[in-house]
């Protein structure tokens, strides 16, 4: 009979970050478009532009993919949002925080690709709130409805 393995909780954690790492660090458009090509960032923008869902084929199975264009202080980007990260209410106006998006070079552009471990929580549909508010610098309105969610 063979006695049970005893793993110190400090290698415990270490094994759980790496399975399960923390999400990855917000970055200006800008800076994601240019990173590293499949490499992690999340971003945090106002959505100026959704195109329609659409299926494609991936390895001969149907998947929904939508691009939307993020806008933020440092330029204008796309985002091809798939699968369950497809189906978010994503509107134009929309302060949108995504997760571990990589960048990816398609037909010569660089965008920005959703993952399997991307998140797109959707804060809030512009209304008359956030139009008083558009010529703020996005930053202090990331901060103002940050703190309006919670």
């Amino acid at each position: 009979m063979a006695t049970p393995l005893e793993v110190p909780e400090e290698q415990k954690n270490m094994g759980k970050l790496l399975v399960f790492p923390p999400p990855a660090g917000v970055v200006p458009i800008k800076q994601a478009l240019k990173s590293p090509v499949r490499t992690r960032v999340s971003v945090k923008a106002k959505t100026v532009q959704e195109e329609e869902s659409k299926t494609v084929q991936v390895k001969g199975d149907p998947v929904t993919i939508k691009t939307v264009t993020l806008e933020d202080e440092s330029g204008q980007g796309k985002v091809t949002l798939w699968r369950e990260c497809a189906a978010a209410d994503v509107r134009p106006g929309d302060f949108v925080p995504i997760s571990d998006v990589i960048p990816n070079q398609f037909n010569s552009q660089t965008t920005l690709s959703a993952t399997v471990k991307s998140t797109v929580q959707v804060r809030i549909h512009c209304n008359p709130l956030c139009s008083m508010f558009k010529n703020l610098n996005q930053e202090l309105l990331s901060v103002f409805l940050e703190k309006a969610m919670y």
